[in-house]
């Protein structure tokens, strides 16, 4: 039985981070991730575990291991994918094949290095996935370049405020691949331009229906929803007046993909893909590396992104 005022203890170091210290054992690098609330202690636990998979490795080693683990997961915590690792820290991985794979060889292992970076399993395969998809939408995209202009130009023509020569010449961009990526500070138009985006869309023969608008939150979805129809309210093209009564409400990228709490994560994948002939991402650099890799996969070949 516990007495009154003595620290209560979770499997196997604690349950606070003033508990950490006290721990048997426990490395000192991991230590200071938690007090200094880099890393949680579910962080913690889980870079001990792996620490400790390897066979014949000496305590010291094992500390600096569990350390290196620990640092790998605040990257990640952080919006990375990997952590840069110096020579020495690659010398004492490359000594524990079981735990750590390179990424030239065949098998699995949790974690994996590559050159200068260490990554977990799952994060390299995401992004070596997600660099083999975008490469593959880096085709033309497919509309005749005279159509594109011309279908840029009349959605211009009609728009209020007038689209800036920029603003059409990043939306032509855009469209003559199948991916294209529309960036700028507050206030440059970000929003505008896709609206022109799925104008000029429309002009060119895809029906509202076929196109979707998508956010990695709700509130940036609510944000495109209610900027789109705003600005889509003032405008007078017939296109835009039946785009304005058809074209489907703005939803997050979890909904969009079907996310589910069972199996699988996502009904949405390559082999039940979105029905859609393009679909238009607000705010994309809020999506993180596995939603990105969900979406990706879940594109039919003909869609553009």
């Amino acid at each position: 039985m516990r007495r009154a005022g003595q620290s209560a203890l979770l499997s196997p170091y604690g349950a606070a981070a003033a508990s950490l210290g006290a721990a048997p054992g426990l490395p000192a690098g991991l230590v200071e991730l938690v007090r200094s609330a880099a890393l949680d202690e579910t962080g913690a636990f889980l870079a001990w575990q792996l620490a400790n998979l390897p066979r014949g490795l000496a305590k010291p080693e094992r500390d600096r291991l569990a350390t290196i683990v620990g640092r790998l997961l605040v990257a990640q915590a952080q919006g990375g994918t990997r952590l840069a690792v110096s020579g020495e820290e690659r010398a004492l991985l490359a000594e524990v094949p079981d735990l750590v794979a390179s990424a030239a060889q065949a098998g699995r292992a949790p974690l994996v290095l590559d050159g200068e970076h260490l990554y977990t399993e799952r994060s390299h395969a995401c992004e070596l996935r997600v660099a083999s998809r975008l490469a593959e939408r880096l085709a033309p995209g497919p509309f005749a370049v005279a159509s594109l202009a011309a279908a840029v130009a009349d959605a211009a023509a009609v728009a209020e405020p007038a689209p800036s020569n920029e603003q059409k010449a990043a939306v032509a961009a855009a469209l003559s691949r199948r991916l294209g990526v529309i960036t700028g500070g507050p206030g440059t138009g970000k929003t505008t331009t896709a609206l022109l985006l799925v104008r000029a869309l429309v002009r060119l023969g895809l029906p509202p229906a076929s196109i979707a608008l998508a956010a990695p939150t709700g509130k940036a979805k609510s944000r495109l929803e209610e900027g789109f129809r705003a600005r889509l309210a003032g405008v007078g093209g017939s296109a835009d007046r039946e785009l304005l009564a058809t074209c489907p409400e703005a939803q997050t990228l979890h909904h969009l993909l079907g996310a589910t709490a069972g199996p699988g994560g996502f009904a949405r994948a390559a082999g039940v893909p979105l029905p859609y002939r393009a679909v238009i991402v607000d705010e994309s650099s809020m999506v993180d590396l596995v939603l990105m890799d969900q979406l990706l996969a879940a594109l039919p070949a003909g869609c553009q992104l």
